[in-house]
């Protein structure tokens, strides 16, 4: 009767450890490593630091992955992004009115889900529009 009792709980000891495993896995997606590059390139470009909703090291975490819309989020600049099977994406770019200056970097184009530029407010030098549609269709 012991040694019944002692192989439940093995496998009881078992069973949460593989679930807990699952469950963490699922809790740590991180950003595609393109997308990464491209966006600590674009922060270099505007000259961007990390902050609270800026994450350098790993974007797609915080507030860019939490419950907030980018039209309602205090922060600015701000990202937010989508994750699934373990790789997040980043689908929204906010930089507005913070008087960057020059253009939007060729790396935005390596922001393949990137489905909202909020960039109003500042100064870009040349057709914002144009350059867009030929790195993607991106929606500004």
């Amino acid at each position: 009767m012991v040694s019944a009792f002692v192989l439940f709980l093995q496998w009881i000891l078992c069973f949460v450890s593989v679930v807990g495993r699952g469950a963490q896995a699922q809790g740590q997606s991180t950003t595609d490593p393109v997308e990464v590059s491209a966006f600590r390139s674009i922060s270099k470009h505007w000259n961007l630091s990390s902050s609270a909703s800026w994450n350098l090291t790993e974007p797609c975490s915080g507030t860019a992955i939490d419950a907030s819309t980018i039209d309602n989020t205090p922060y600015n600049p701000a990202i937010k992004c989508s994750c699934s099977n373990g790789t997040c994406h980043i689908t929204k770019l906010k930089v507005y009115a913070l008087s960057i200056r020059g253009t939007i970097p060729e790396a935005l184009a390596n922001l393949t889900l990137l489905d909202n530029l909020y960039e109003t407010l500042n100064f870009f030098s040349f057709n914002i529009i144009s350059t867009i549609n030929h790195h993607g269709g991106h929606h500004v």
